[in-house]
């Protein structure tokens, strides 16, 4: 599976937005990632202003999705 059809995935299955992923992303990694950066990597790969979705990014995006449900998990029980 390719770091696009992964990325989506997460989206999908968490109920993240693209605004809000690159909200996770700009968290883990402490730079800056807008929308517009992550609508690039999830554009059609034949549109003239699609890029290729990065593994960093991927990476990130899972790492934000677990920090988000252990944060809503310690509030939860707590």
């Amino acid at each position: 599976m390719d770091n696009r059809t992964r990325y989506l995935k997460l989206l999908s299955a968490n109920g993240i937005t693209q605004a809000y992923s690159a909200v996770l992303i700009t968290a883990v990694t402490q730079r800056p990632c807008s929308e517009r950066t992550v609508r690039s990597w999830l554009n059609d790969p034949d549109k003239p202003s699609a890029r290729p979705c990065p593994t960093w990014g991927v990476e990130a995006l899972e790492k934000g999705i677990g920090y988000m449900q252990r944060a809503v998990a310690s509030r939860a029980g707590g």
